[in-house]
């Protein structure tokens, strides 16, 4: 079972977030699109938590630390591009979670609730 808790809290405060993947610099960063990113009920000096998930091979899995930047939040990381990403952010107390696929190839994907809001 899963505690839809986080998702829920999420779709409240319609979060949406853009994953950038820059190779040339090797780097992960999250740009905040709109909802509590945009109005300050995320606060934009925590650290969150980017859980990279290999979709049929857990040993894959990664966790990376994502640290307040210029226009977002940021990382130093390489991800290998041969297979698809499923991605979850989060803060370090997990009172929310945004989700989203990387799909092979390509350098950005779309995280947001996994819940609609009400």
């Amino acid at each position: 079972t899963t505690e839809l808790g986080p998702d829920a809290q999420a779709g409240s405060l319609q979060l949406s977030a853009v994953l950038r993947v820059d190779d040339k610099r090797r780097t992960l960063e999250l740009l905040p699109v709109a909802g509590g990113f945009a109005d300050g009920r995320v606060p934009r000096d925590q650290t969150l938590t980017l859980r990279l998930s290999h979709p049929s091979q857990a040993a894959l899995d990664r966790t990376v630390q994502l640290h307040p930047g210029e226009l977002g939040w940021r990382a130093d990381a390489e991800l290998p591009h041969d297979h698809d990403w499923l991605v979850q952010l989060a803060p370090a107390d997990g009172r929310w979670r945004i989700r989203g696929r990387l799909v092979s190839g390509q350098q950005a994907a779309h995280l947001g609730p996994a819940l609609a809001s009400d």
